[in-house]
C-alpha cells in the first residue's frame, strides 16, 4: 500500500514537473490580436438642386446662360432653372471667350465685404482659375464681355450723364477708359457721345441701353444697344475692335 502510494505521487510529481519545465522552456506564442478600426464613410454632399457649380459646365451650357439682375442662371430645358457658383459664392457675371478655351466671371470672394469683385479667367482646358483684376461694386455698370481673346470690357461710373467704358488686358492686369456722355438736360437731343480707348470721338444718335460683343469672321465687335429718350429700342451701333492698337495701347 505504501508502495503503491509512493508511486501514484511520484507519477503526479512527475507530471507537474514536466508542465512546468514546458512552459519555461517553450513558452506558447502569444495569439496575435488584429484591431480592425472602423472609419465612418465619407459624406458627400450633394449641392442644392437649384444651383450649379462653373466648373459643371459644359462648352454648350455657356449658350444657355442668362444674367438677372447681377446674378448668373443656367437655363436647362430637362432641368430647369439653376445659379452658377464657384467656391460656395454666386457668381456675379459670366462670359466665354471666342476661343472657348477659357471663361472669366466675377464673385465676391470676401464674406466679410459685399463691395470687392474678383476678376477670374477659368482655363476650361485645365480647370485652373487666377485672378486678374478686382474692382468694387459701385463703380460697376454691367457685366464683363470679350472683346476677342485677350481683352475684356465693362461700363463703370463715372459722374453724372456719363459712363466710363473700361477695357482690359487680361495677361496684363492693366485698363484703359473711354467716355459715354449724355445729354445733361431734358430739351436736348437723346444723343450719345463716345470717346473710345484710343482718343477717337463719335456722336450716336440714341442712348446707351446695354452693350454687348460678337465675334465675326475673327473681327471682334463691341456693341451699343440703343434707346430714345422714352424709352423705346432704336437698335444696336457696332464698332470695330483694333486689336492690335490695344496691344500697343495696354503693352
Amino acid at each position: 500500500m505504501t508502495r503503491k502510494y509512493l508511486f501514484v505521487c511520484s507519477f503526479v510529481l512527475f507530471v507537474l514537473l514536466a508542465l512546468v519545465t514546458s512552459r519555461y522552456f517553450f513558452p506558447q506564442k502569444q495569439q496575435q490580436q488584429i484591431v480592425v478600426s472602423l472609419s465612418p464613410s465619407p459624406v458627400i454632399v450633394s449641392p442644392p438642386p437649384n444651383r450649379i457649380d462653373v466648373f459643371s459646365l459644359s462648352k454648350e451650357d455657356y449658350e444657355k446662360i442668362q444674367a438677372e439682375y447681377n446674378d448668373v442662371f443656367l437655363i436647362r430645358k430637362d432641368e430647369g432653372k439653376k445659379q452658377v457658383y464657384y467656391n460656395d459664392k454666386p457668381l456675379w457675371s459670366l462670359a466665354l471667350s471666342p476661343s472657348q478655351k477659357q471663361a472669366a466671371f466675377l464673385y465676391l470672394p470676401n464674406k466679410q465685404s459685399s463691395e470687392e469683385l474678383s476678376f477670374i479667367l477659368l482655363s476650361l482646358e485645365s480647370g485652373m482659375t487666377k485672378q486678374v483684376y478686382y474692382a468694387f461694386i459701385s463703380n460697376m455698370g454691367s457685366g464683363i464681355h470679350w472683346l476677342g481673346n485677350n481683352h475684356l470690357f465693362f461700363l463703370s461710373h463715372c459722374g453724372t450723364a456719363c459712363q466710363g467704358i473700361t477695357l482690359l488686358d487680361i495677361r496684363s492686369g492693366k485698363t484703359k477708359s473711354g467716355v459715354l456722355t449724355y445729354p445733361s438736360f431734358p430739351n436736348q437731343p437723346a444723343k450719345t457721345h463716345f470717346k473710345d480707348w484710343f482718343g477717337q470721338e463719335f456722336v450716336i444718335n440714341g442712348l446707351v441701353k446695354g452693350v454687348s460683343s460678337a465675334t465675326e469672321s475673327n473681327l471682334h465687335y463691341f456693341i451699343f444697344m440703343l434707346e430714345d429718350d422714352t424709352g423705346n429700342f432704336l437698335g444696336e451701333k457696332k464698332f470695330q475692335f483694333m486689336e492690335a492698337k490695344a496691344d500697343k495701347l495696354l503693352p
